[in-house]
């Protein structure tokens, strides 16, 4: 790899660091755990949770397929959707047994391109629970567990994914359980 593409990579993963940290920070306010006011002019905003029956919610997208469902990624590695107010009984994905919770680690994103409601393709961002998927750089360690990008395909069922048709599209070794080295190497 050259040298820009890695730099490039790197800032890459460094703003994708960013947006989930955010998007974390806004699946908070939507579970209702926090509410924002301001001291100056009385005003006030406050968050209302409107579902509940989430185990450690991440991040909340929708497809843009016109379905109006939303997707709630669940770090434990289930991906549930809201649909008409409610939470399915089926998750849309299931791949607890290959996600890793650990510190930082876990199932963190999906992300749906334009095309989706033709393709029926989807892509999550995850810590794989096998801490050797991808090798580390010669002398460096690897005490984390490995970043997969994948894309996985939706069943006949629109509402239901198959966990079955991984594709790897991305493989990176983690040497640490946590993102900052990620900053550090983009800056140093």
């Amino acid at each position: 790899m050259k040298p820009q593409q890695v730099h490039s990579t790197r800032v890459h993963m460094v703003g994708l660091s960013v947006m989930l940290t955010l998007m974390a920070l806004v699946t908070s306010w939507i579970a209702g755990k926090y509410s924002i006011s301001s001291a100056q002019g009385g005003s006030s905003i406050a968050l209302q949770p409107v579902v509940s029956g989430f185990a450690n919610p991440v991040f909340i997208t929708h497809a843009g397929d016109g379905s109006n469902r939303l997707f709630v990624v669940e770090r434990g590695g289930v991906i549930k959707i809201i649909q008409n107010g409610q939470v399915l009984a089926t998750p849309f994905l299931d791949i607890r047994d290959r996600v890793k919770v650990f510190g930082e680690a876990g199932l963190l994103s999906v992300a749906f391109p334009p095309n989706y409601a033709a393709s029926g393709v989807f892509y999550v961002y995850y810590n794989h629970i096998d801490q050797n998927l991808a090798p580390p750089p010669a002398g460096e360690i690897n005490d984390g567990y490995d970043t997969v990008v994948a894309r996985f395909r939706v069943t006949a069922n629109p509402n239901v994914a198959d966990p079955a048709s991984e594709e790897r599209i991305l493989l990176r070794n983690q040497p640490f359980t946590n993102q900052q080295w990620w900053a550090d190497r983009v800056w140093t």
